[in-house]
């Protein structure tokens, strides 16, 4: 430390020898103690001691000495352990010229002063808050807050905001996140179902409240589109001429052509945008307890499917209007998807059940509205009865498929 500007006194009494204006010198006066500091560490017997330091960076701890109440920014120095920007009035206080402990970047202070991570530092009993605060640590890692970066990891030095996002090191898919709804809006434009859901699982170091705006697409009808037989959830489209989930192997169909665009990260985007335009399906009029027969008497719905029957089409499925006999289009396939099915009750609370025609057996899985698969049954066959009384309340998705109906999904929803 170089001790020019410190009055230890008019005594007369060699003290030692230490650094005055980068040279070493005898140092007098009347004690090593000058207003409660001991400088006595920063004194040697010997000029040769004294000059073995010449040239050396001192990291001097500068917490707790004034600046000054000035917002300027000073430089970077060591407060509290850690290479942090230091703001005041002056570098100068009380006589005595700190500027020699600064530097002018974080990264200088690093390199000068010590190793990023300190695990003397390190206390895991330490409770830090579970704020969403993120910083980047000198190790290029992103961490929730500083007290977890500096308590739970040993970080020194850290910058606000995140490292990068997504950000890969901060996923922990083992972490059990509660499957509570409380969307977010995470910084890759996909929308999760709450925060924790967001950093753990997803690596997303940034996001603001809510589910994500709609990002555009086409809403091309994929109703009949064949995305394969994989269980994979490709987003949300419409199908039947309403917004529903849609599982397959990619978003190019088995002829080549490219629907990526018909897909939305979230239902809410795919309403947003495409909603239901002439009203063609009404969901009040859907109620699954209803028996309907199996007989095929086809009509073309005013969504263009053709369904096996007027009462498919209104009780199952919720179709307005419709005309006698099968849809002309040769675009649209003759479904009878999802038709063997019904679910009730829907609103459901402590159990949901459903019933297939037949007695082929199917299978069953259900999403939350992020996709995420939270039961799955094979070879179910005719009533099944679900307990979903720990279902968290919220949207549903159910699909339902076997060999000759193919796959149907449908919105349940849980009080």
């Amino acid at each position: 430390m170089d001790l020019a500007g410190i009055d230890f006194g008019l005594c007369l009494s060699v003290l030692g020898i230490g650094m005055v204006n980068g040279s070493c010198t005898y140092i007098s006066g009347c004690s090593t103690i000058v207003d409660g500091v001991d400088y006595a560490p920063y004194l040697f017997e010997t000029e040769e001691e004294c000059q073995a330091c010449e040239g050396e960076v001192d990291c001097m701890e500068l917490g707790g000495i004034d600046f000054g109440p000035c917002d300027a920014i000073l430089g970077v120095g060591i407060l509290n352990g850690s290479c942090t920007y230091i703001s005041g009035c002056d570098l100068v206080v009380d006589g005595i010229d700190y500027t020699s402990y600064t530097f002018e970047t974080e990264e200088d202070c690093q390199a000068e002063c010590g190793g990023c991570i300190n695990p003397s530092v390190i206390n895991l009993e330490m409770q830090c808050d579970f704020v969403y605060e993120p910083v980047c640590g000198c190790d290029g890692i992103s961490y929730m807050n500083s007290c977890v970066a500096y308590y739970h990891h040993g970080i020194t030095t850290w910058t606000d905001g995140p490292c990068s996002c997504p950000d890969p090191s901060v996923q922990d898919l083992e972490t059990g996140c509660i499957t509570l709804w409380d969307p977010v809006c995470g910084c890759d434009g996909n929308t999760y179902g709450n925060d924790c859901e967001a950093w753990y699982w997803g690596g997303i170091t940034e996001w603001t409240p809510g589910e994500c705006p709609p990002v555009m697409g086409d809403c091309t009808e994929v109703g009949g589109v064949d995305f394969g037989d994989c269980e994979m959830f490709l987003g949300y489209a419409v199908s039947g001429g309403v917004c529903t989930g849609i599982s397959g192997c990619g978003t190019t169909d088995s002829l080549g052509v490219d629907y990526s665009s018909a897909f939305f990260v979230s239902l809410g985007a795919c309403l947003a945008t495409c909603g239901d335009p002439v009203m063609c399906i009404d969901s009040l009029l859907i109620d699954q307890q209803v028996l309907c027969p199996s007989e095929y008497d086809p009509v073309c719905g005013c969504d263009s499917i053709t369904y096996i029957n007027s009462c498919v089409a209104m009780n199952y499925n919720g179709v307005t209007s419709w005309t006698q006999g099968e849809c002309d289009s040769v675009t649209t396939v003759v479904p009878e998807i999802g038709q063997q099915f019904s679910l009730f009750p829907n609103p459901a609370s402590s159990a949901l059940h459903i019933n297939s025609i037949d007695q082929a057996a199917y299978s069953i899985a259900i999403r939350d509205i992020s996709g995420r698969l939270i039961f799955r049954l094979e070879g179910a066959q005719g009533r099944i009865d679900i307990d979903i009384s720990q279902y968290t309340r919220g949207m549903y998705l159910v699909t339902l498929a076997d060999e000759r109906f193919g796959s149907s999904t449908h919105r349940v929803i849980v009080e």
